[in-house]
C-alpha cells in the first residue's frame, strides 16, 4: 500500500523590497540578461497598471533573489492562515479588494457576490 503525502499550508509570505527605484530595462531578450533585478511592467492592460507592482527577473533562476541580489534589503512578512479573513477585512476598509486589484468582470462578480453574502450574514437576527 502506497502512502500519500498531504501538504497543508498554514501560512504564506510576502516580500517587501526597496530596489531604490533603479529598475532594469526590459529591452532585448530576457534570456540574455547578465544580472538580476526588478522592472516595471509596461502598461499593457488596466489590470497590470492597477496592481502597481514590479516583476523580478534573475540571471541565476536556481538561486533565490534575496541571496542573488545582496544590495537590496528584503523584508519577509509571514502571514498565518488564521489571519487571512481579518487582513482581508482591513484591506477592504482601505478600498483594496479583488476588484480594485484585478479590474475585470470576474473580479467584479466575485466582489459583489462576497459583498452581498457578507452583508446577509451580518444582518442575521
Amino acid at each position: 500500500m502506497q502512502r500519500k503525502t498531504v501538504v497543508v499550508i498554514m501560512f504564506c509570505c510576502v516580500f517587501i523590497v526597496d530596489f531604490k527605484n533603479h529598475p532594469l530595462t526590459t529591452d532585448g531578450d530576457p534570456f540574455d540578461i547578465t544580472s538580476s533585478g526588478f522592472f516595471y511592467p509596461k502598461g499593457l492592460t488596466a489590470r497590470v497598471i492597477s496592481q502597481r507592482g514590479v516583476f523580478s527577473i534573475s540571471h541565476e533562476p536556481t538561486i533565490s533573489l534575496e541571496k542573488n541580489i545582496k544590495e537590496y534589503e528584503f523584508i519577509k512578512i509571514v502571514i498565518n492562515k488564521k489571519s487571512k479573513k481579518e487582513i482581508q477585512k482591513q484591506l477592504e476598509q482601505y478600498g483594496i479588494n479583488e476588484y480594485s486589484i484585478y479590474q475585470d468582470l470576474d473580479s467584479l462578480s466575485d466582489y459583489l457576490n462576497r459583498f452581498i453574502r457578507d452583508r446577509e450574514i451580518n444582518f442575521i437576527p
